[in-house]
């Protein structure tokens, strides 16, 4: 049922836009891929691209190696989950799965038995003959899923397909996405602007900015391992610090001797009591200028001493019996070893490494 899907040099431009500039993108057999980017950055010219609603103005795709750049989408086979869910009001939600098994004409039986596998899979047998008008927005999500894969197509496309949910039902789902994708073995792209959606769900996510592929890689890798500055920024909250051949301001040395942007996440820089290193990790002297409640956790920005131009931002624990911080503080922040990423500077090869920050600089 899963297909591998290869895009090549793919260019699109729509009107006076250079929507796609000449991406190169595989996604295995099997696997969850997200396209993650903000507005304008290709990621839904790309699946249209894939779905064959857009053709390239160069370039191909190939499925399972034979190129289907010309074929038009309803000979892709391909099952397709839009944002609005395009659902029939008018139709049970049986006979909204039923639908694509109608279109190709499968005997009666073997229509029935497909909508009843397919909707106990999704958790809607219960629902079958039940107007898709009164089901609920998560309901409605499961109608969709279950209409684009009852008839077991090569790759299943997502376009946004939780951004009409709530947080709380949004949060659930994705959990649900990735079960039932892995549960049907399919090969899945799906379109979203969600950071976290992307990480929860994909087993690979491409990051994309004004039509090109900034990086491709499993979740945790783009997240800590960023190739580019937009990526970095792009993704959660990062602290950017000079490196100056392998050194970060008031923290001393990182292996390499690279010079570039040291990338560090706020949850790898906490506030220690004592000068020096301490548990793998080395301290810095800041003086704390924000300090704001977010729940379970302060959010803290703090301004070094060797470098008065940078603040950085930190998580720490607001439960009871933490340490708090105020504003006008006097503290050390620390980084965790291992977890400062130098993305080098022209001719500082390689192109971005991490660093794992020294003992004793």
């Amino acid at each position: 049922m899963s297909v591998r899907a290869d895009l090549t040099g793919v260019a699109v431009r729509l009107g006076s836009v250079q929507a796609l500039d000449g991406i190169d993108l595989t996604v295995a057999p099997g696997q969850f891929l997200a396209l993650l980017g903000p507005s304008g950055s290709g990621k839904t010219t790309t699946l249209n691209v894939l779905a064959g609603f857009v053709r390239p103005d160069r370039g191909t795709v190939r499925f399972d190696g034979a190129d289907v750049t010309r074929v038009p989408p309803h000979r892709r086979d391909l099952g397709i989950v839009f944002q609005s869910y395009a659902l029939f009001p008018h139709m049970s939600v049986a006979q909204n799965v039923e639908f694509p098994l109608r279109m190709r004409k499968l005997a009666r039986g073997d229509r029935a038995r497909r909508v009843e596998e397919t909707l106990a899979l999704v958790g809607l047998h219960e629902q079958a003959s039940r107007p898709v008008a009164t089901l609920s927005g998560g309901q409605r999500q499961r109608v969709a899923l279950a209409r684009a894969v009852v008839f077991e197509p090569r790759m299943m496309l997502l376009d946004e397909p939780l951004a009409a949910l709530d947080k709380q039902l949004r949060d659930s789902m994705q959990l649900e996405l990735r079960r039932l994708q892995q549960r049907i073995g399919i090969t899945a792209v799906a379109v979203t602007h969600d950071q976290v959606e992307a990480l929860t769900m994909a087993d690979v996510v491409a990051v994309m900015c004004d039509g090109r592929i900034e990086q491709v890689g499993p979740p945790d890798e783009v997240y800590l391992r960023p190739s580019t500055l937009f990526v970095a920024t792009f993704l959660g909250e990062a602290n950017l610090l000079p490196a100056r051949h392998g050194e970060l301001p008031g923290f001393g040395r990182v292996a390499g001797g690279v010079s570039g942007q040291a990338v560090v996440r706020p949850e790898h820089v906490s506030v220690v009591l004592e000068d020096g290193d301490e548990d793998g990790r080395t301290a810095a002297a800041a003086t704390v200028e924000e300090v704001s409640f977010q729940g379970s956790r302060l959010r803290v920005r703090a301004r070094l001493d060797a470098a008065p131009e940078v603040s950085l931002t930190l998580s720490e624990s607001s439960t009871p019996g933490s340490a708090a911080v105020r504003p006008g503080d006097r503290v050390q922040l620390a980084l965790e070893a291992g977890a400062v990423h130098v993305i080098a500077d022209a001719g500082s090869a390689p192109a971005a490494l991490e660093a794992e920050v020294r003992r004793g600089g």
